[in-house]
């Protein structure tokens, strides 16, 4: 996810748009990750039955969204595995996910 800092992804036959994480060593880099992980993650806890401490990594413009989700409530460690949250269910599936697109 860091060596392009944003960019597409396939998984669960969509593309899905990486969020980038956020760069503030200059203007242009600001701008370019001004939709990063953290803000994200923020807007997708708006939706209802978003799980509340899952990562929203990735989007695929319909309101689904590719999450990552902690080993254990307390390690602050995320899982390896990728999920797909569908907004319309609230169901969190295991993705596999094309990481070269």
């Amino acid at each position: 996810m860091l060596q392009e800092n944003g960019g597409e992804i396939e998984a669960d036959g969509d593309v899905w748009e990486l969020f980038p994480v956020e760069d503030s060593t200059d203007r242009k880099r600001i701008s370019r990750t001004a939709n990063h992980i953290v803000r994200e993650t923020e807007e997708a806890r708006q939706w209802p039955e978003f799980p509340a401490t899952a990562v929203a990594i990735a989007a695929n413009g319909t309101g689904d969204y590719l999450i990552l989700q902690p080993a254990r409530q307390a390690s602050g460690q995320l899982l390896d595995e990728v999920f797909l949250w569908n907004h319309e269910t609230g169901g969190v599936t295991p993705v596999d996910v094309t990481w070269s697109v």
